[in-house]
């Protein structure tokens, strides 16, 4: 201590203490220092992440305009495609409607030179005298309660000895309603075609049984095909009950395919049943579009030659002209016909083109009063349904009449047999709309999702959008036939034959997929146990179930047991 109150240190000791004062601070700064070095670096890594983000947004930008883009030339081009679509059919309706008018307007001369016929004559100018025969008349006519009409329908036919159950007769009439395809399977002579038959016959409408051959390779042998050489088409008798359906649109014409997998389906019908899809316009191209224009050209130049002879055409027919060696000189002379080519045979192709023009659109409209079914047998000549038909048809399993001789006879009872059917038209029959929006809390179509879920999916099975909507739609139209509070589940019963059953073929030994160790036969068994609860409510119902769909799955169950664990819905 100085004498004047200060304090004397040693220059060593003020800085070792001044040190030891200044360490923590400079240990704070040097962290800060060093956490700011940190912050920069991150502050620098931030900004390069943050320009490669502007630069992945400026790339996202323009992707997006370069897709915008092309989706305009997309959509331009889309637009220019149904301009030229819509030009050409204008085009053909145009030169259609040109060679209608032409023959109408030459239509006296053209019969008494046998270039058109009577029928022909007839079907350009429609009137009373051209009404279609066989309309039945002093039948009832149907009145919109489908319940009664079954029933009638249902003794009228057991009056002529065919006997087919109520709940078959309603559920045909509800398909056939629906406008899909129906398959009707089951051994030979189990009344299938017969079916067709009956009910056409007793609701006074149509019914064409077109037989496949083993041979049918492409859809030329199902709808014929244009000769170009002739300038015809050589229609078949599927084709000529479309023609007849068009000419007759107040009946319902069931068109059926008999021994239809006795050739593969795909080949010859894929393309026709994928033209069904498009239920709002149906059509068919047959042949090009300018061929009716060739026609009508080379008609003019017929006639317009004739009309440049002296000949007294109001007078003139086939026979007398014909017969007439100088004129036949000058024709030949006139219309350029060479030696190989006499007149006759001239009128002869000119006539085929004429008929086929008149007869054969070049594009045919599926009418609306036609509805497509097909039968077929498995056995050792037979082929199976590809998934690509069975997902778009439904299929109805036939048992031996005998089975239901005793159902019917009970049903019927005492009640009397009328003697006329019922005129039920084809006005009566929804047209083939597209299906329902798919309706997510739809009772049927919560049950179907969830059996897909547990069950289908396990199995190897998928269910689509269209079966989902193809469901809502028959339960709407079966609607119309029962009138229950559980009528989804009777939907579900009849739909899980119809659409599901049918696509069971697979190992049951397998594993199931995502099921650990447990094996499709398993799940199988599962799903029949879950069937037998959830349809409980309609099996006790006396008189609406005939066929119980977990009756039928136990049936598959057992037959696969005795098949080394083979399920084949069709063995």
């Amino acid at each position: 201590m100085r004498d004047d109150g200060s304090i004397s240190l040693e220059e060593s000791i003020f800085h070792g203490y001044f040190e030891e004062i200044c360490e923590a601070p400079s240990k704070e700064i040097q962290r800060l220092k060093q956490e700011i070095s940190t912050l920069k670096n991150q502050c620098t890594d931030a900004d390069r992440i943050l320009e490669l983000r502007r630069q992945e947004q400026t790339e996202a930008i323009e992707t997006k305009r370069a897709l915008d883009a092309e989706l305009d030339a997309i959509g331009e081009e889309l637009a220019i495609a149904r301009k030229q679509r819509d030009r050409e059919f204008g085009e053909l309706r145009s030169q259609a409607a040109s060679f209608r008018t032409y023959v109408k307007s030459q239509v006296e001369p053209l019969h008494r030179l046998e270039l058109i016929t009577d029928t022909q004559w007839k079907a350009l100018f429609p009137g009373e005298n051209n009404a279609v025969e066989g309309t039945r008349e002093g039948w009832p006519v149907f009145d919109g309660e489908t319940t009664q009409a079954i029933d009638h329908i249902q003794r009228y036919l057991f009056g002529k000895d065919i006997g087919y159950p109520q709940d078959l007769l309603a559920n045909f009439h509800a398909l056939l309603c629906t406008g899909d395809l129906i398959i009707l399977s089951g051994l030979s002579g189990s009344g299938k075609t017969n079916l067709v038959k009956s009910y056409a016959e007793a609701t006074g409408n149509e019914a064409r049984i077109v037989p496949v051959k083993p041979n049918w390779t492409s859809a030329e042998d199902l709808i014929g095909f244009h000769n170009p050489l002739q300038r015809a088409y050589a229609t078949t008798p599927f084709l000529d009950a479309l023609f007849e359906a068009k000419s007759d649109p107040e009946r319902l014409y069931i068109v059926c395919l008999d021994e239809m997998n006795l050739a593969r389906v795909e080949y010859y019908f894929a393309d026709f049943l994928s033209r069904l899809e498009d239920r709002a316009d149906s059509s068919v191209e047959l042949y090009p579009d300018d061929e009716i224009g060739h026609v009508l050209t080379e008609l003019r130049v017929l006639m317009q030659t004739l009309s440049g002879m002296t000949l007294d055409l109001p007078s003139t027919n086939l026979e007398t002209l014909l017969a007439d060696g100088s004129t036949m000189t000058q024709l030949r002379e006139r219309l350029g016909l060479g030696d190989g080519e006499s007149f006759a045979q001239l009128h002869a192709r000119v006539r085929r083109m004429v008929s086929g023009a008149l007869t054969v659109p070049a594009r045919l409209e599926i009418p609306a009063n036609v509805r497509f079914v097909g039968a077929v047998n498995m056995d050792d000549t037979t082929h199976y349904l590809s998934p690509k038909v069975l997902d778009r048809a439904h299929v109805l399993q036939f048992q031996s009449p005998l089975d239901y001789w005793v159902r019917v006879s009970e049903e019927v009872g005492e009640a009397m047999f009328p003697e006329h059917g019922i005129r039920i038209p084809a006005k009566a029959f929804p047209s083939r709309g597209e299906y329902p929006p798919y309706l997510r809390e739809d009772p049927l179509v919560l049950m179907l999702t969830e059996y897909g879920q547990q069950f289908l999916g396990p199995l190897g099975i998928e269910l689509g959008m269209r079966p989902l909507r193809q469901a809502i739609h028959y339960c709407d139209r079966l609607e119309k036939v029962f009138e229950r509070e559980d009528l989804h589940l009777l939907a579900l019963n009849n739909l899980l034959r119809q659409k599901v059953f049918p696509r069971f073929s697979f190992d049951g030994n397998q594993i199931a997929r995502g099921r650990g160790e447990q094996t499709r036969d398993d799940i199988a068994r599962q799903f029949r146990d879950r069937l037998v609860d959830d349809l409980a409510p309609i099996s006790s119902y006396v008189g609406s179930l005939l066929f119980s769909a977990s009756d039928e799955l136990g049936a598959m169950i057992e037959r696969a047991k005795a098949n080394d664990g083979i399920y084949n819905y069709w063995a």
